[in-house]
């Protein structure tokens, strides 16, 4: 993701020459580099990221995902302990691929600041976060989803997992797991839900810890994207893909050295405090472990070792018993095999 670039040691911010990547599933070239000083869009920024479109299909989702960022630069304007990065242009290169500019952000990588902070500053990254989520949802208000188009995107997710041949024998219960929930959302004409605005990506390794003027801390968000939902209850789950599973931690770069233990016991608090957070909401209560297991599965399609297939399979299988194995949810589907 385009968060490995924002990991790039210091090293590489005081070269003269350009740091190019390629940058997660949707192949979308990234590079980092010096500030132009005879750009009038890169004025006042040191360094610049530069995000390319994949190809021409993929340019109006790019724009989607910019417009978010700005959408979310604005809403956060008024807080002093989060932001994101600034967008300084919209372009195209000369085979009409569309090029964002964005603001490098100096940072700690998520990962090391916890594990080497205080008791007090865990809990401080914590509120933020659950804030962070509280204004999502005040600005996500209930309102009905479509039972068909739940169901009719749910259907894709499982087209898309029979086509990966890595699956192989967990195939038969990856289908199950997606008839179980489609079945659940076809029962329903409309699910009532918070229906906003999300960052579509919402990991650990896409925050950025950064220190301001006056000696505190912030959190930085990036690499914003498209969801099959705009909803808060797609942020959560994918929040716990990582408090949860640790997505973050295994594909920490080689040199990113962090205590695990202890990092581990700060996402399981990170957890509860999060659910401590929005118990008390009816649509949490009926809807986030469902969320949760689609988030797993919806993962677990992209395989490409048997070595993911593993992982991804016991953590969907594990989320999706304990949703269908709540009242009700049982009419829908049978648990599946977690080993």
């Amino acid at each position: 993701t385009v968060s490995v670039l924002y990991w790039l040691r210091p090293w590489i911010y005081a070269s003269t020459m350009a740091v190019e990547l390629q940058a997660g599933y949707s192949g979308c070239p990234i590079k980092l580099r010096k500030a132009d000083p005879e750009d009038p869009a890169e004025e006042g920024v040191a360094y610049v990221v530069e995000k390319t479109s994949a190809n021409l299909e993929y340019n109006k989702r790019l724009e989607s995902q910019t417009s978010k960022l700005e959408s979310y630069g604005k809403a956060m304007a008024g807080h002093s302990h989060i932001r994101c990065p600034r967008v300084l242009f919209r372009r195209h290169d000369e085979q009409g691929r569309l090029v964002i500019g964005m603001s490098f952000e100096p940072h700690t990588n998520c990962m090391e600041y916890l594990s080497t902070s205080l008791v007090g500053e865990v809990q401080a990254f914590t509120n933020v976060l659950i804030n962070f989520m509280k204004s999502s949802v005040s600005a996500s208000p209930l309102a009905p989803w479509s039972g068909e188009v739940f169901s009719s995107k749910l259907a894709r997710f499982k087209q898309d997992a029979e086509a990966n041949t890595v699956l192989g024998d967990r195939l038969p219960a990856t289908l199950q797991m997606f008839d179980a929930l489609i079945a659940f959302a076809k029962s329903r004409k409309e699910h009532q839900l918070p229906i906003g605005e999300c960052h579509g990506d919402l990991t650990l390794s896409n925050m950025l810890v950064q220190s301001d003027k006056s000696g505190g801390r912030r959190i930085v968000l990036i690499d914003f994207q498209d969801s099959y939902v705009e909803s808060p209850l797609a942020d959560m789950a994918k929040l716990c893909q990582d408090l949860v599973y640790g997505w973050t931690m295994r594909f920490l770069p080689d040199d990113v050295n962090v205590d695990a233990a202890r990092v581990y016991l700060i996402m399981s608090h990170m957890k509860r405090e999060m659910e401590a957070a929005f118990a008390d909401q009816q649509w949490y209560r009926e809807y986030f472990q469902m969320f949760f297991a689609i988030n797993q599965l919806r993962v677990l399609r992209y395989s490409q070792t048997a070595d993911d297939r593993e992982y991804l399979y016991e953590s969907a299988a594990i989320e999706f018993n304990k949703w269908v194995s709540q009242p009700g949810n049982s009419a829908f589907g049978t648990t599946v095999p977690e080993q």
